[in-house]
């Protein structure tokens, strides 16, 4: 069996609101590869990947946080 490189993952939302959510998230933590994700819908290699995934978890983080403050938006 071969496995090929893949460059580049097509992400499809299917609602307006979770593009919302992430931009909101994305624009407090400044993260330039969540910002293009989600205007662009393309991840492009495993560095994004890496940096997608850490935001994925700042983001809970940060929710949480908001929550238990009483000062979140989502």
């Amino acid at each position: 069996m071969t496995v090929s490189k893949i460059d580049s993952l097509m992400i499809q939302f299917s609602h307006e609101k979770e593009k919302e959510i992430l931009l909101h998230y994305a624009n407090l933590q400044g993260n330039r590869d969540v910002i293009n994700l989600v205007k662009d819908g393309i991840v492009k290699g495993k560095d994004q990947v890496r940096s997608i995934a850490r935001f994925y978890w700042e983001m809970v983080d940060k929710s949480v946080e908001e929550d238990e403050l009483g000062t979140g938006t989502y």
